[in-house]
């Protein structure tokens, strides 16, 4: 290919060209520098003139490439029990010479790209999605949600970007038992995906479920710990199960009356004309008016608040079971944080009786002192003591007889 018809540059005349400027140079070397400069300027412009031509070249080559692919017919993708599979034409000899034998010939840049290259292409794209967004197999033994199911697979469908013909085709692999043999059936009659959704509904989900759907999200309101923005897409995704959802306006209406009061406050005067100024608006009022702000300061690890401390056996109150002065013999009594009450001398004086000394519960002295302060107040913890029997007229007399 010596010389390209599109192209006035002969392309032979390039090794020529570039064969003589080292010549002129060497003869040119003792001249002047104005010189010297021509050269270097005729240079400049034989090698812009290079990288013209092979823009021009590499131009009428992708030009040709994709006037060769358009007159190619591609045939249309047919049912069958593989994704992406396509009809073949049924072969007589299987030794026999293919029809277009220009591809055998014609460089690999000429040829053009295939149905198969774009199935693969298709293929490759769904095993690097498959992993995340691949939905559930839906069996119907009540362990999915139908409506669930049927969303995940529209959000696999709407991500990989595949079309109703492309969808039937992988429904079976995430259908089996009863379902799968339920779309084997209508599989001829379903053409779309809005007939399958319709029909899919219609089979699986009660007759009674737009309603509860509805009733749902009449009832739903926005809880004290729930981010707004969360609130926001759940009641949004409660919408889109509906089968005719109400106007985005009304959606947007509804939405503001159920979220708690700080947040309505804030929505009141702002006008939102669509669900993604909602959403955008959600995301600043949370950032502004979320659970984390107005929190109470937290206490430090360290500190540890007071609280009031009694024996566990006797209820005296300031002391535990360790450093009680009637519980541990042996440590030094010490009086108690609180004023234990005045006795009289009457009540010091009160001859001992044996009603009265009953083990632990009253003592003659400091520990009488302690014990009736313990029993007289509501104190917690510790041991219920009770009181004796009261004394006898006989023991009664005998003390109005010993008092002066």
């Amino acid at each position: 290919m010596a010389t390209h018809p599109d192209f006035q540059f002969d392309l032979t005349d390039w090794p020529s060209v570039a064969d003589s400027l080292p010549q002129q140079v060497e003869s040119q070397n003792n001249g002047d520098l104005q010189t010297q400069v021509q050269l270097l300027h005729a240079e400049v412009a034989v090698l812009q003139q290079c990288l013209r031509d092979s823009i021009n070249l590499q131009k009428d080559m992708l030009d040709r490439l994709a006037d060769q692919q358009s007159t190619i017919p591609q045939p249309a993708l047919l049912a069958s029990s593989t994704p992406y599979s396509l009809a073949q034409a049924p072969s007589k000899a299987s030794r026999s010479v293919p029809v277009n034998a220009t591809y055998s010939t014609a460089p690999i840049f000429a040829q053009p790209l295939t149905v198969d290259m774009n199935t693969t292409a298709k293929v490759l794209t769904s095993v690097l999605h498959q992993s995340r967004l691949e939905p559930p197999v839906f069996s119907a033994d009540g362990s999915l949600n139908p409506e669930e199911w049927l969303q995940s697979l529209n959000v696999y469908r709407t991500s990989l970007d595949l079309t109703d013909a492309q969808i039937l085709l992988e429904l079976p692999r995430f259908l089996s038992k009863e379902p799968r043999k339920w779309f084997t059936i209508l599989s001829t009659y379903v053409t779309t995906w809005a007939q399958f959704c319709e029909f899919f509904r219609t089979v699986f989900l009660p007759s009674d479920n737009q309603e509860r759907i509805l009733r749902s999200i009449l009832d739903r309101v926005q809880m004290p710990d729930e981010p707004l923005p969360t609130f926001f897409a759940h009641m949004l995704g409660e919408f889109r199960k509906l089968k005719t959802p109400p106007p985005q306006q009304e959606q947007i209406d509804l939405i503001r009356k159920h979220v708690l009061e700080k947040y309505r406050v804030a929505l009141y005067c702002t006008p939102i004309p669509s669900v993604m100024d909602l959403l955008l608006r959600a995301h600043e009022l949370h950032a502004v008016l979320g659970p984390s702000v107005g929190c109470p300061p937290q206490t430090q690890a360290g500190s540890m608040p007071m609280r009031d401390v009694h024996c566990f056996k006797c209820s005296l109150p300031g002391f535990t079971t360790r450093t009680c002065p009637n519980c541990s013999p042996g440590i030094k009594p010490r009086s108690p944080p609180t004023q234990p009450p005045r006795v009289t001398g009457d009540t010091v004086n009160r001859p001992p009786d044996a009603g009265w000394m009953d083990g632990s519960n009253q003592a003659i002295g400091e520990g009488n002192v302690a014990s009736d302060f313990a029993q007289k107040g509501n104190f917690r913890g510790g041991r219920m003591f009770k009181r004796g029997n009261p004394p006898s007229r006989r023991q009664m007399d005998l003390v109005y007889l010993m008092l002066p």
